[in-house]
C-alpha cells in the first residue's frame, strides 16, 4: 500500500431495527379483537333460567316448606297428647304416685333455695 491508496474502511453491519413497537400494537389489536368476539358472544347469547322454571321451583320449594311446617305442628301436638295420655295412665297404674313426685319436686325446689341462700350468706 502506498500512501497516495486511500485505505479502505470496511462498515460496520447495523443491528436489524427492533420492533418492539409493532410487535406490541399486534398484540394489543389480537387481544382487542377476541374480547370484541366474546363480548358479542355473550351479549347475543340468552342465558340463565326461565322464568316458568323459577316460578316451579319456588312453588315446590313452598309447597315443602308448607308440609314440613305442617308436620312439625302435628308432630308437637302428637307428643303433647302422647305425654298427658302416659300422664293419666300412670296415675291411673300408680295411685298416688303423681303425688308423691309432686311433693318430692316441691321438696328438692326447697332444699336448692335453702343452699343458695346459705350460699349467699342470708
Amino acid at each position: 500500500m502506498t500512501l497516495l491508496e486511500k485505505p479502505k474502511v470496511i462498515d460496520v453491519p447495523e443491528a436489524p431495527p427492533r420492533r418492539r413497537f409493532e410487535w406490541t400494537i399486534w398484540v394489543v389489536l389480537a387481544f382487542l379483537i377476541v374480547a370484541g368476539i366474546t363480548a358479542g358472544i355473550l351479549l347475543t347469547a340468552d342465558e340463565g333460567v326461565p322464568a316458568d322454571e323459577v316460578g316451579a321451583r319456588l312453588a315446590l320449594d313452598n309447597y315443602a316448606a308448607a308440609n314440613r311446617i305442617a308436620a312439625i305442628n302435628q308432630a308437637a301436638g302428637s307428643d303433647l297428647a302422647l305425654e298427658l295420655t302416659s300422664l293419666r295412665v300412670m296415675g291411673e297404674m300408680f295411685p298416688g304416685r303423681m303425688e308423691m313426685l309432686e311433693i318430692s319436686a316441691q321438696r328438692a325446689d326447697q332444699a336448692l333455695a335453702y343452699s343458695i341462700e346459705r350460699s349467699l350468706g342470708g
